[in-house]
């Protein structure tokens, strides 16, 4: 019985971040400095768990795209099995202007997302903003709606540096409605020059 304190068990102890003094290590604030000693997720359970939720959809959008991304460059190698693309529907210049002329909300039901095979005369061949180049063609008429802009991508420019003002091409793509008076087609291919 020479040591009392026997009974009872050493409490474990811990060195407190901040003030470098010796507390107990189940202490959740320093009794010298009062420094907070638990982790901001201990202290935050609720917002902790929120970011995680968070992280995890992320992290599982990003694997996902990933997963599409590798689809797309797999799929889009020409084979002899290939999907059918979906039917072009055929319209010239005159006509997709003069719907939208006429009635831009029925155009857009019927053209708008549609895939368009449109046939008219080149009146320019340019770049937009961003550097992308595009085809308009000219229905020649003097209504306010009288074009349509084919945009291409900057891989086409050699095919396009074939074309000239005052040609009369089939130009195919997908018809975005209408901006500022013109009809917009993305996405387009040439079809016949």
């Amino acid at each position: 019985m020479d040591n009392q304190q026997g009974n009872k068990p050493a409490v474990p102890m811990k060195e407190c971040p901040q003030c470098k003094a010796e507390i107990p290590a189940s202490a959740k604030k320093c009794s010298h400095c009062g420094s907070e000693l638990r982790g901001w997720p201990r202290r935050h359970p609720f917002m902790a768990f929120v970011l995680s939720v968070i992280t995890l959809f992320i992290v599982m959008s990003i694997i996902g795209s990933i997963g599409k991304s590798g689809e797309t460059q797999q799929g889009s190698a020409p084979t002899s099995n290939a999907v059918a693309q979906p039917t072009a529907m055929t319209v010239t210049v005159t006509k997709l202007a003069s719907d939208y002329q006429a009635n831009e909300v029925s155009a857009d039901a019927k053209y708008k997302g549609q895939l368009l095979n449109v046939t008219g005369t080149v009146s320019s061949i340019s770049k937009d903003f961003l550097d992308d180049p595009y085809v308009l063609l000219s229905s020649g008429s003097d209504n306010i709606v009288s074009d349509v802009q084919c945009s291409f991508s900057q891989s086409d420019n050699s095919k396009l540096a074939s074309l000239s003002k005052g040609q009369q091409v089939t130009l195919q793509g997908t018809d975005n409605g209408m901006t500022l008076n013109t009809v917009e087609l993305q996405n387009c291919l040439i079809i016949t020059q």
